[in-house]
């Protein structure tokens, strides 16, 4: 077992950890943060250790970067935030669970230019199970208002996607994998990719919803819905998944973006989810 005993810092820092080392293949990772801390934990190379629990009374949050892989369970407990900060994808052999209170999300792009590096990507051998109090949240990452990202059209107008607004559809109904268009005041929603060879269990919230319009002087648009792509052994759970459309204000000049697209492939023909998709 290797503890985290450094406070903000490098994953690859080897004083960092106790017994002190940069955790390997056959390490069992363990971060916990006392009440009032909240330790940022950077992955920014490519990294595989054999389990990973991150916990406490405090906030700690575990920035991937580089591919990051765990070749058994993993569980993110409390306050927790997991955040994706590229496209590489976190590999999990065994089973995730997200206990109730965190969050699994990316890091907000700084500008349209950084829209593209960013996007939520899990894959889950065993079991994947969100309990109730937690969200996957890529809401309003996608395209920047009146900006074009990886396809997505510019507009003045409402953000289109799945649902068409000021612009035509786009994206692929079956594996969508593109971002929510932006309005001309609002982005679009970001783009969510859960799998797992199991059971997943959601609970909790996954939302890649666009955002709402803001006044620029010119226009109250608001961006069109995300992304959001599961493939599964069996879907269960009574959490919602939201790929909505930005909303309006009930002023004249006010349009709400168009809806985005969600897809769910299931490998057995058993319908067990109570939830709400939208």
């Amino acid at each position: 077992v290797r503890l985290w005993k450094g406070g903000t810092g490098n994953f690859d820092t080897p004083s960092a950890w106790s017994p002190e080392g940069v955790p390997g293949e056959t390490d069992v990772v363990q971060v916990y943060a006392l009440v009032n801390e909240a330790p940022k934990i950077t992955i920014r190379d490519a990294r595989t250790v054999a389990e990973l629990v991150v916990s406490g009374a405090g906030s700690p949050t575990l920035i991937v970067t580089g591919p990051f892989h765990v070749t058994g369970d993993a569980e993110i407990v409390g306050k927790t935030t997991v955040q994706m900060n590229s496209r590489n994808t976190w590999t999990v052999d065994g089973d995730l669970t997200f206990r109730t209170g965190s969050t699994l999300t990316q890091t907000t792009p700084a500008s349209n230019a950084d829209v593209a590096k960013y996007c939520i990507s899990v894959d889950v051998g065993g079991d994947f199970t969100m309990e109730p109090g937690t969200v996957v949240n890529a809401e309003a990452m996608g395209a920047f208002a009146k900006a074009s990202v990886g396809g997505t059209p510019a507009s003045w107008g409402a953000g289109s996607h799945g649902g068409r607004a000021d612009y035509a559809s786009y994206d692929s109904i079956l594996a969508p994998v593109m971002y929510g268009g932006c309005g001309g005041g609002a982005k679009g929603g970001g783009v969510i990719r859960l799998a797992c060879g199991g059971t997943m269990r959601l609970d909790g919230l996954v939302n890649a919803d666009g955002g709402k319009n803001t006044s620029d002087g010119k226009s109250d648009y608001s961006g069109a819905g995300g992304s959001i792509w599961l493939t599964c052994g069996l879907l269960t759970g009574s959490g919602t998944v939201s790929a909505r459309g930005g909303g309006w204000d009930c002023s004249a000049s006010s349009y709400a973006g168009a809806g985005g697209r969600i897809s769910v492939w299931q490998e057995q023909d058993e319908d067990a989810v109570t939830g709400i998709f939208a």
